[in-house]
């Protein structure tokens, strides 16, 4: 598992949804986006989603992955973004299904909380277990302090 720097983690708490990428069974890429929590005292990354799509089976036969967070500010032509890549698992014990419950709820409070719990029985966890990280931030670049966006300003 690999170490992300101070920014990089916080970067990963503010942002919403990541690009997931796994191996099909053809051996092509396949992509698809999710919304994601990333646990910081275990370095992982938690996505909650239905069971048995297509990325939990590509997982399971080929667990590598590589995910990409990224933001774009409109008024700025600077992308930003943490690319990670590691192994990923499905993840089936209720007590891990619960736990990623809670921290999906926390994050993501303005979804509508009864109706995704009413769908409890439904969960399936993807854990992503990163190995390699690659990040551009912009408030690491202090060449053009002017175009730092505002939530990262203090750095």
């Amino acid at each position: 598992m690999v170490e992300l720097d101070e920014i990089s983690k916080k970067f990963l708490h503010d942002e919403d949804a990541l690009i997931l990428a796994t191996v099909g069974a053809n051996g092509k890429p396949y992509i698809a986006g999710f919304y994601f929590m990333y646990h910081e005292e275990e370095g992982l990354i938690y996505i909650l989603t239905r069971p048995n799509i297509l990325t939990i089976r590509n997982i399971q036969r080929k667990p590598d992955v590589a995910l990409l967070v990224h933001h774009i500010y409109k008024d700025d032509w600077k992308n930003q973004y943490v690319m990670i890549r590691g192994v990923a698992e499905n993840v089936e014990d209720k007590e891990t299904i619960k736990k990623v419950e809670s921290m999906r709820i926390k994050k993501y409070h303005w979804l509508e909380e009864e109706q995704f719990l009413a769908r409890r029985k439904t969960w399936a966890v993807i854990r992503v277990i990163p190995s390699y990280f690659r990040s551009f931030i912009r408030a690491r670049d202090t060449s053009f302090p002017e175009l730092r966006p505002p939530e990262h300003s203090h750095l």
